[in-house]
């Protein structure tokens, strides 16, 4: 489809498909207006060892290679999550309600945000619904074509609201939710994977440092692409990095990209 859009290789089993996005010439310019909102998660649990590295060590690295590709037309804000407080009862109240948008939205300084998100500390507790409702906002200040939210999270919903039902009422609104899990128990990535099917977006299973460069590269080239999807209808939909590329059960995959629309 060209060197700045996607190519799609099919794999000779049954079960899946394999799907690559390439950047195209890094010096081109993106040609659609982006916005789009990352979520970290600093929760108490980033601190736990992954692959020889502390998950929030390995979140920050693979974020540093994503702010370094936007475009110059993608803006970009960065809202964080249980930097506050700490992960007891005597600190929940503080740390859910110290959601900070370290990052306003804008162009991507890679130096600036690199620079807040490398001092981030794990403490507290992972308030996942009311960070959209933030993102929500954000975003609502924006003329952008395409609305988008990024969220990084290792652990479930622990303030007590429902992330998921939020996530269906931001893609009525236009806007597309994708999340990384990384490191998650099934228990946690039912929830994940639930957020990104309502919210209309795509769930990443990440578990070593490789498959989360694998995944921020892939996802760095879908919100330069403007607006690139992948959706399988609810069915299915885990996708997971194997180095190389990324690869979803083939079962009514859909991908969308500009002047283009195919099925398998």
């Amino acid at each position: 489809v060209g060197k700045d859009g996607a190519s799609i290789k099919l794999n000779d089993g049954d079960d899946d498909a394999s799907i690559k996005f390439n950047n195209g010439d890094s010096d081109k310019k993106a040609t659609v207006d982006v916005s789009t909102v990352l979520i970290f998660d600093a929760s108490g649990s980033m601190s736990q060892q992954i692959s020889g590295d502390s998950r929030i060590n390995m979140a920050k690295k693979a974020v540093s290679d994503y702010v370094d590709g936007l475009k110059d037309n993608v803006n970009i804000s960065v809202l964080v999550y249980g930097q506050k407080g700490n992960n007891t009862q005597a600190g929940k109240k503080e740390s859910c309600e110290g959601i900070e948008e370290i990052y306003y939205m804008g162009p991507a300084n890679s130096t600036v945000i690199k620079n807040k998100i490398n001092a981030l500390h794990p403490n507290g507790w992972t308030p996942i619904t009311e960070s959209l409702k933030k993102a929500e906002k954000i975003l609502s200040k924006t003329n952008s074509k395409t609305k988008h939210i990024l969220l990084l999270s290792d652990g479930k919903e622990t303030c007590g609201s429902e992330p998921v039902s939020y996530a269906k009422k931001l893609k009525t609104e236009g806007i597309t939710i994708d999340v990384i899990g990384l490191g998650v128990d099934e228990k946690t990535k039912i929830q994940l994977n639930d957020i990104s099917i309502s919210g209309g977006g795509n769930y990443i299973s990440v578990n070593n440092k490789n498959d989360f460069s694998t995944a921020i590269n892939n996802m760095e080239s879908r919100i330069n692409a403007g607006d690139l999807s992948i959706s399988t209808n609810g069915v299915n939909s885990e996708i997971k990095a194997d180095g190389n590329s990324i690869k979803i059960q083939k079962n009514d995959i859909k991908v969308n990209t500009p002047g283009m629309d195919m099925s398998f």
